[in-house]
């Protein structure tokens, strides 16, 4: 069937991904953290849009003086990145969490985070990246 050119027009579409400013990096000891990386996934209008495809997340941390270190990827298939969707309170994403390791025994201050989300349908890849800042675990009861 062939469909109105103005409807055409007005199909949501991909036009990148996003880190968002959500994205949290917890310290667990010297040398191991929790990420949770959001993506948000928008339109040409910076509308969220969900989305079918794989995402994947190469991380590392950033000590002072030290060159980045790699402490973790991650890839999340199709049926895992629609787990991975979340709609509350704060809006509508993705939510990637994964465990982060390196050598040494010196606390990183920030993760920095490369993602790559490439759609199902059009096999066009949409590259991301952006900093996380590390912040300390809090304790229970505190």
């Amino acid at each position: 069937a062939r469909i109105d050119p103005e409807a055409a027009e007005a199909m949501p579409a991909l036009a990148g991904i996003a880190l968002s400013a959500l994205s949290t990096a917890r310290l667990v000891d010297a040398n191991h953290a929790k990420l949770a990386i959001v993506v948000e996934p928008r339109d040409g209008l910076g509308r969220f849009l969900q989305v079918t495809g794989t995402l994947r997340a190469s991380v590392a941390v950033l000590i002072p003086g030290r060159d980045p270190i790699p402490a973790g990827s991650a890839t999340l298939s199709p049926k895992a990145l629609r787990d991975a969707y979340r709609s509350a309170f704060l809006g509508t994403h993705y939510t990637l969490e994964m465990p982060l390791a390196w050598e040494g025994a010196e606390s990183a201050r920030a993760v920095s985070v490369s993602l790559e989300f490439t759609d199902a349908l059009t096999g066009k890849a949409y590259p991301a990246q952006g900093t996380v800042p590390v912040v300390a675990d809090r304790p229970a009861g505190r």
